[in-house]
């Protein structure tokens, strides 16, 4: 009887060095995944994104106190995974593109890892990632008040750094329509207007499920319409139905008004035309929808030609990227180069590290509709990251409140993001 009531207890919150080890940890890769996605290091003749180094090295915080624990039943599907990748590979009877198999796995690595935290710890993580949006949507009203008195071209540009410092292969330069004189806002940090488009979804559901301010979704409501992609509106309305469960009905009806509000004054713009003709892009070879969504699922459905490629797969790198087919749907692009064995132990892998005892089942729902459908692919390390550090990698010590404010959050016991308390 001890022992059960023992176990009913919340477990006790870890120390200040641990927190602010936590902390860190969350500050340090939200910042990465903003500010630093458009960089890259040099890696023969490619590049790797910038944040995948960061992410790894902030794992050495686990010498300051950072509590990393690998879960069991994760590290037993990477693992079945990993052997059903390399089986799959061997079976194929073609040369082994290691980069390409090894990124997968080291990618894929950290949604073994759980770090128990603070629930003012993840709060303070998920308020700092709410006000970088809100930069983000400041920098989007700004570029459009730029452009249509000065001209696009007077935007600041990151295109204009050292090629080997970038992260290459996405069009930083999006037109409103074919020869339009204006152009699609980016953010300047991020790699393409949908990336900016998707970082606002999953923003506004933060705030919708747990800070619950007006004036924030109205900003990141507003922010989504500018950026004139239709990306984040996709995903977004793809989690609706785990979100609108768990969420009272005045934030529904309030969310709502605002969107309908917003959304009345973006199509008076042409918001509509511009986007609505992204819809026709998938019936359009060539197109960048088409490329994305469609390209990808229709040469997975000609494996039913060569039923073995069905279990084995075309082998490590062999899917076309480009013109030709983007590799940008994660579970098509590991299906077509590993089999289907390997990419339902993906799945399986990535909805249990996901949404088993995550923080928010709402949060996890966006961040999982944006690794599958944002257009990262398989192996892109702000896809695989992103999630694992807002929702994989983070076990919380107690239930994640909502409608507090965020007053609270900067009020907590952290003595601050970049001091360490005494051992």
């Amino acid at each position: 009887m001890e022992q059960a009531l023992a176990d009913e207890q919340p477990e006790i919150r870890g120390t200040a060095r641990e927190r602010q080890a936590s902390w860190l940890f969350g500050a340090i890769n939200v910042v990465a995944a903003i500010l630093l996605q458009k960089f890259g290091l040099p890696a023969g003749s490619s590049a790797i994104q910038l944040v995948m180094p960061i992410y790894f090295a902030s794992l050495g915080l686990a010498v300051f106190g950072l509590g990393l624990q690998v879960h069991p039943t994760r590290l037993l599907l990477y693992g079945l995974m990993a052997g059903a990748m390399l089986l799959s590979q061997m079976l194929t009877m073609r040369p082994t593109d290691v980069t390409a198999i090894a990124l997968v796995l080291v990618l894929y690595a950290p949604m073994v890892l759980i770090i128990r935290l603070d629930e003012d710890v993840y709060r303070r993580i998920l308020s700092l990632y709410q006000w970088l949006m809100i930069l983000a949507v400041a920098l989007v009203f700004g570029q459009h008040a730029v452009q249509f008195t000065l001209g696009y071209d007077s935007w600041p540009d990151l295109e204009n750094f050292p090629p080997a410092l970038l992260f290459p292969g996405y069009n930083y330069i999006n037109e409103f329509g074919y020869q339009s004189p204006y152009v699609k806002p980016n953010g300047i940090v991020f790699l393409e207007p949908s990336f900016l488009s998707q970082f606002l979804a999953i923003a506004l559901v933060i705030e919708l499920v747990v800070f619950r301010r007006i004036v924030m979704m109205a900003a990141f409501v507003a922010g989504l319409f500018a950026t004139m992609a239709g990306t984040g509106l996709l995903i977004l309305a793809l989690s609706s139905p785990f979100i609108i469960s768990r969420v009272p009905v005045k934030m529904i009806a309030a969310g709502a008004l605002v969107l309908v509000a917003v959304g009345g004054v973006a199509a008076s713009v042409g918001w509509i035309d511009t986007v609505g003709d992204r819809v026709g892009e998938f019936s359009r070879p060539g197109t960048s929808g088409y490329n994305r969504y469609i390209r990808p699922i229709l040469r997975v459905s000609d494996l039913v030609e060569e039923p073995e490629r069905v279990v084995v797969g075309h082998g490590a790198g062999s899917a076309p990227y480009g013109q030709e087919g983007d590799d940008t749907v994660p579970l098509t692009k590991m299906f077509d180069e590993y089999g289907l064995i390997a990419t339902l132990l993906l799945l399986l892998l990535m909805i249990h590290a996901m949404f088993v005892q995550a923080p928010s089942v709402q949060i996890a729902a966006i961040v999982f509709f944006y690794y599958n459908l944002g257009g990262g692919g398989l192996s892109v390390p702000i896809y695989v990251l992103f999630p694992a550090v807002l929702c994989a990698n983070m076990r919380l010590t107690g239930p994640l409140r909502s409608g507090q404010s965020a007053q609270r959050v900067e009020k907590s016991a952290i003595t601050g993001p970049f001091r360490f308390a005494a051992a």
